[in-house]
């Protein structure tokens, strides 16, 4: 048990079936799966940006080997979709669902005010279309949205009032209550398909024959001069359409889980009545949950999170999700972005006609709006014809101009809800041609990172690195060096991406207390904010779970602690966040293995005075110190760092450090021995309930080796080195030997 006296720091569906998808391997341990073409049935022009080609050339990379990665970080599938319905329930349980948020519709409106108006008069008219329906329904074909929006009248209320609360009950909107949820399945699909009809009808013939070119100018009458094209030009329009697969596990998905209804965007000129029914969750705009009346929100908000989880997993462009939930005739709309909340709409009760042409308002808004406001990255292309994406990397401060890595290949992928999202990219500083392979020889970390404290800075603590060491001869290990990086600009307004902008007009700041009186003060943000950061390093690195022995591991593992240890005395920066995740393996053309710490988003510098010191805990549960996790006041230090590096050694030792030598969670009764491992407790609980198990794990040399060397793989090869190796350290570190 580390000592209590020890210095501790404070510290999309694309228009037809036939479309097209390429898919690469997430650290792949066999060589890349061959990709196959599908033809495009736009036949938009390959060369053009998501925002010129429009919605239905989106791509998507497979995230094949995901269930691998479970394992590697413990537990079984079972138990890591258990872990994301716990994590959508206190999502629920502490209040972070922001209820009747009329500003997030707003987040939708097209910027330009010549488009805002044409979308304005597109979903009045459709509104009026639907009000006739529910008055006198004569067209064929959408009858099956009639009980969704023209319940029979009077509504069944959902519960009774009593004389006294009938007054009161009278004001709150009630929802229509359906029998079964599949029996709201059609008319979600019916309502929102006929919405894309009708906006595909106003379109004028250009817009929906040249997603390509820039967008004609709004119809006008024959008598009055032609409008000219407005300024900033607006994206071409897309259909925001429902699949018609219902109940299903979409393509991609990475459990059982089966959602409701799925949303996708198409083309404009697609015929709707030949489109894919069945969703995946490469080209997903949002998911629907259903609930066949009110009471059943919560649950459908829980189930929500958890299928918007994957959008980030397999969408690696998706900046922020949209989700809808339905219950009974009540709709909200739901922005989940990378903080720590999500915000929904006030209630539009889609039986009467204000919730139903505010409805019409979002899908038709959706059609229209730039990419950026859908959620995507327009800094990022997919190029077809060279099967990689082209990806805009801000310029250092002070240098002309951005760069471009054109990447075929991710190496690490957003898994969380909220947070920093971080992907790495592998690719090349030079556009590769056709037909010819890609070279990587840069890597693209994209993440949300903490804007508030300025001098805790990846990219400037990576500056100082680059100073520190490029000089040096004699640094025998590999160490990031910074090629460029910043944060990332949405070109299309002007402004830096940051969670102050993605929540401009929401709710985002409470009322801070001053003083012993608790007097009001100041606004202040109910979480820190985030920006968009980009950067491009040098060398090229692998996941850590490529290597292919014991030795070659501790090989690895020394270079990144010696690179570790150079950073902290050459440049005065503490690393703060040793995990699996952060050290990479690097393998130059000529010469041994090597290894590298990565990842300075946590850092903090030393020399930070006493009262400015960064206290919150930072890393990985599984990896975090005792101290760290207990959030004790005073400086992190290195001592923590070493620490996290005797947790990985622990856990690679004890599920296996590749593909080849991981304990399997199927066949042969390893799912009950996964169970049974108490390293597995380093995962769940809180904070202080894990550090309670560490302490007790490693108090004393025969907890130590009862408790997690026992649990070491015995079918890995040379695990008596890395049972010696975790022995060692932990002497060294806790009883001081």
């Amino acid at each position: 048990m580390p000592p209590k006296d020890r210095e501790s720091s404070p510290e999309r569906k694309t228009p037809s079936p036939e479309h097209w998808r390429a898919k690469t391997k997430i650290g792949a341990f066999t060589p890349k799966a061959k990709r196959t073409k599908r033809q495009i049935a736009t036949g938009a022009d390959s060369s053009k940006s998501r925002a010129q080609a429009g919605p239905s050339t989106r791509t998507r990379r497979s995230r094949t080997g995901h269930s691998r990665a479970i394992t590697e970080r413990g537990g079984t599938a079972k138990e890591w979709a258990d872990e994301h319905e716990r994590e959508a329930k206190l999502v629920i349980s502490e209040g972070c669902i922001r209820r009747d948020v009329d500003e997030v519709l707003r987040l939708l409106r097209p910027r330009n005010e010549d488009v805002t108006a044409r979308t304005s008069r597109i979903a009045a008219d459709i509104a009026d279309q639907l009000d006739s329906l529910v008055l006198n329904s004569n067209e064929k074909g959408v009858e099956d949205m009639l009980p969704w929006i023209a319940p029979p009248s009077p509504h069944k209320a959902e519960t009774t009032t009593t004389t006294k609360n009938k007054a009161k009950e009278e004001e709150k909107p009630k929802a229509a209550v359906f029998a079964t949820e599949r029996a709201m399945y059609p008319c979600i699909i019916t309502f929102i398909n006929f919405v894309a009809e009708k906006v595909q009808d106003s379109l004028p013939t250009a817009d929906r024959r040249s997603r390509n070119s820039s967008p004609p100018p709004l119809p006008s009458s024959s008598s009055s001069p032609p409008i000219p094209t407005p300024t900033p030009t607006p994206t071409p329009p897309r259909l925001i359409c429902a699949c018609t697969d219902t109940d299903v596990k979409p393509e991609g998905s990475d459990g059982s889980t089966r959602i409701d209804v799925g949303l996708v965007e198409v083309s404009p000129d697609a015929t709707l009545a030949e489109l894919d029914k069945s969703p995946s969750y490469y080209e997903l705009f949002a998911v629907i949950e259903a609930k066949r009346s009110v009471s059943g929100e919560d649950r459908a908000f829980e189930q929500l999170l958890v299928y918007t989880r994957q959008l980030y997993v397999l969408q690696h462009d998706r900046r922020f999700a949209w989700g809808v939930v339905v219950c009974g005739s009540h709709v909200r709309v739901c922005l989940l972005g990378p903080n720590e909340a999500v915000f929904a709409s006030t209630v539009l009760d889609v039986a009467t006609k204000p919730g139903r042409k505010t409805f019409v308002e979002f899908l038709v808004n959706c059609s229209f709006c730039d990419i950026d406001q859908l959620g995507l990255d327009p800094t990022m292309t997919y190029l077809e014809d060279i099967e990689c994406w082209k990806i805009e990397c801000p310029a250092e401060d002070g240098k002309d101009g951005p760069s471009y890595v054109y990447s075929d290949e991710v190496i690490v992928i957003a898994e969380r809800l909220f947070g920093r999202h971080t992907r790495c990219f592998l690719g090349s500083l030079d556009m590769p041609t056709e037909g010819s392979e890609l070279r990587h020889d840069v890597v693209v970390k994209d993440s949300w990172s903490h804007a508030a404290d300025k001098r805790c800075d990846e990219v400037e603590f990576l500056k100082t690195i680059r100073g520190a060491l490029s000089g040096k001869k004699d640094t025998d290990f590999e160490y990031p060096r910074l090629l460029c990086g910043g944060r990332v600009k949405i070109l299309s307004t002007g402004a830096l991406d940051n969670t102050d902008y993605l929540y401009r007009g929401l709710p985002i700041t409470t009322t801070t207390t001053t003083g012993n009186d608790g007097g009001s003060g100041g606004p202040a943000p109910m979480w820190p904010s985030r920006e968009h950061r980009r950067i491009v390093m040098q060398p090229v690195g692998r996941p850590l779970r490529l290597v292919k022995s014991v030795p070659e591991l501790i090989i690895v593992l020394r270079d990144a602690m010696r690179c570790h240890s150079a950073i902290l005395s050459e440049c005065h920066i503490l690393h703060r966040d040793i995990s699996t995740r952060n050290i990479l393996v690097v393998r130059p053309e000529s010469g041994r293995v090597r290894g590298m710490l990565i990842d300075f988003d946590y850092a903090v510098g030393t020399e930070v005075s006493e009262g400015e010191v960064r206290t919150e805990m930072t890393g990985t549960p599984s990896f975090m110190s005792v101290l760290n996790l207990e959030n004790s006041p005073g400086k992190r230090t290195v001592l923590d760092d070493w620490e996290s590096l005797l947790y990985v050694i622990c856990w690679l030792g004890t599920y296996g450090i590749n593909e080849y030598t991981r304990r399997k969670e199927d066949g042969g009764g390893d799912d009950s021995k996964l169970k049974k491992l108490i390293i597995r407790e380093w995962r769940y609980g809180s904070f202080d309930e894990i550090a309670l198990k560490k302490r007790s794990h490693l108090d004393t040399h025969q907890a130590f080796r009862s408790n997690i060397l026992a649990g070491f793989n015995p079918a890995l090869k040379d695990h008596e080195l890395l049972m010696d190796l975790a022995w060692e350290l932990r002497a060294t570190l806790i009883d001081r030997e």
